[in-house]
């Protein structure tokens, strides 16, 4: 099933009362497909290498040996999952591999995981800025066994300080999302939210900016090259619901080459009276860059409106799917992780999504494989 859209831009210049640099903005081109192929459930409680299976943030693909990384946000031990997955006959299968011990990192909640072009691996953490002292974020590289190598400078503006707290990534907002470019020029890293001092979260009725921030590859080093602002928001209440309350962020993005990204929007609704339902939506976004400003020298957004934000325009609600999944668990589950895979038989590249399952015994480990035509 394909699923199109109307070219829906959004540039945030017309939704804020700052009024960002609202001059008219280009739409997003090309245009990109996104089809349905299957979907697939892990077995509660799937272990391997007597680790359990779960929190599954991050996807990235070997293309040399055709194995999926699954970066599991486990506090203890950091890990992440090898993953064999294929299709036939409309049927999604994935079968656990292996599991490899992330040294130097339990307790640091990793969220992005990538392939850097010299073979290594680089990995992003979120960082806890609601504990005593601040977990900063991080961006580390690890061999393929898991070994820790280095760390990866972050600028300040990302890093939290001050108390009350004036700077850095909020609570549970840090790195979620880890992108290699295809040409292995360029890393994008991003925060799930805004940071404190570029003003308020997303939410309903309310705008809310993350920051993309992009790395270019020399040799085998990373240098801060430019940062982008992702505008969030706002979100909707779900109609049926009583009082509730709606969070999401920015979750996952993937490189497409030059200045063209996917990104990967989770939400969160919780009805706070009534009967107390919950419900996950996810969205996919076609992202621009071209035409953003570089903010890299603005620390905080809220002291000038001289910026423009990324364009972007939405390819695919998940809520559109919810009729092709599984009648064992037809909802959406808490999906973070998206990567992009190989050719598909019949064209286009495969587009592999999962989710976390925060290792609660409600949610599943959900995977859902996409055609992408149009990279």
């Amino acid at each position: 099933m394909a699923v199109r859209h109307p070219r829906v831009v959004i540039a945030f210049a017309f939704l804020t009362c700052a009024c960002r640099r609202n001059e008219p903005v280009e739409p997003v081109a090309p245009v990109l497909e996104i089809s349905f192929v299957a979907s697939s459930l892990l077995p509660l409680s799937t272990e391997i290498e007597s680790i359990e299976i779960g929190g599954i943030s991050a996807l990235a693909h070997e293309s040399e040996s055709g194995i999926w990384l699954a970066l599991s946000d486990a506090h203890t031990p950091s890990r992440f999952y090898e993953l064999s997955v294929s299709s036939e006959g409309g049927a999604l299968t994935v079968a656990p591999g292996g599991a490899v011990v992330v040294q130097e990192a339990d307790g640091q909640d990793p969220e992005g995981i990538a392939r850097a072009p010299w073979g290594s691996i680089l990995v992003s953490t979120e960082g806890d800025a609601g504990r005593e002292p601040f977990l900063q974020p991080r961006l580390l590289e690890i061999d393929r066994e898991g070994a820790f190598l280095r760390n990866f400078e972050i600028p300040e503006k990302f890093l939290v300080a001050g108390s009350p707290q004036e700077r850095g990534i909020r609570d549970n907002l840090g790195f979620e999302s880890l992108s290699v470019s295809p040409d292995g020029k360029r890393v994008f890293v991003a925060a799930e939210g805004t940071l404190v001092q570029d003003g308020p979260i997303a939410g309903v009725g309310s705008v809310g900016f993350s920051r993309i921030l992009v790395y270019r590859i020399e040799g085998k080093d990373l240098s801060e090259a430019r940062e982008y602002v992702y505008p969030l928001g706002p979100f909707a209440p779900v109609a049926e619901f009583q009082e509730q309350e709606v969070s999401g962020g920015l979750v996952e993005l993937v490189s497409l080459g030059g200045d063209r990204l996917l990104a990967l929007e989770r939400l969160f609704i919780r009805e706070l009276s009534g009967e107390k339902r919950d419900r996950n939506q996810a969205r996919i976004f076609h992202v621009d860059l071209s035409s953003a400003t570089d903010v890299r020298t603005i620390d905080s957004l809220r002291a000038t409106s001289d910026w423009r934000p990324v364009v972007k325009e939405l390819v695919l609600d998940l809520d559109d799917v919810l009729d092709r999944l599984s009648s064992e668990y037809p909802r959406l589950d808490n999906l973070e992780a998206m990567g992009l895979g190989p050719e598909l038989p019949g064209g286009g590249r495969a587009l592999l999504l999962a989710s976390d399952d925060n290792f609660q015994d409600k949610q599943r480990t959900q995977f859902l494989l996409f055609r992408l035509k149009g990279v």
